[in-house]
């Protein structure tokens, strides 16, 4: 049996991997340095914190408005600081989950209908979604389909679903239970 030593980033790679996954390049605008090395440093070098906050940082809407940065480094600061029970990644994931859109935490929150370690068929689950209603059909030329895929490509972007497997094309195949 292989076993794997999950070793935290140092400094510099942990700001270069918050940078690309928040900003798409490996550089952060200079008015938000300050609040993003801040948010960095309470990730305490685990590159899925590191990738869960970033990932929430890049969908936020107000994405390159200070306020909202400051706003989630404080929710991030007083989770770090009040709550002794949860671990680091339970916190950080939790900011992921609390900035999603409604209509993807429904999706997300079904995902609990299915065994913990249990492997989704990316066709079922997203049938299931639409089956139930959790998708809903826009004026954007994209299938039902088309648009849950998207809502679980989304899901695993903010490292909420894991994927199992990828198709040649890169789409995602299968993903365990959150």
């Amino acid at each position: 049996m292989h076993s794997l030593e999950l070793q935290l980033l140092p400094e510099n790679e942990a700001r270069e991997l918050f940078f690309l996954v928040a900003f798409g390049t490996g550089r952060c605008p200079k008015f938000l340095e300050d609040c993003s090395m801040r948010i960095i440093e309470k990730c305490n070098g685990l590159p899925l914190a590191i990738v869960t906050v970033a990932h929430v940082m890049a969908s936020n809407s107000h994405r390159l408005d200070v306020e909202e940065w400051e706003r989630v480094h404080r929710c991030l600061q007083w989770e770090l600081t009040n709550n002794k029970e949860l671990q680091t990644m339970t916190r950080t994931l939790m900011l992921s989950y609390n900035h999603l859109p409604y209509n993807l935490k429904r999706c997300f929150l079904y995902c609990a209908v299915f065994p913990r370690g249990y492997k989704i068929r990316v066709k079922t689950l997203v049938l299931m979604w639409i089956a139930q209603g959790f998708i809903d059909k826009m004026d954007d030329g994209k299938t039902l389909e088309d648009r849950a895929r998207g809502f679980l490509e989304q899901l695993v972007d903010r490292s909420l679903l894991q994927v199992v497997k990828r198709n040649v094309a890169g789409h995602t195949k299968g993903v365990p239970d959150a």
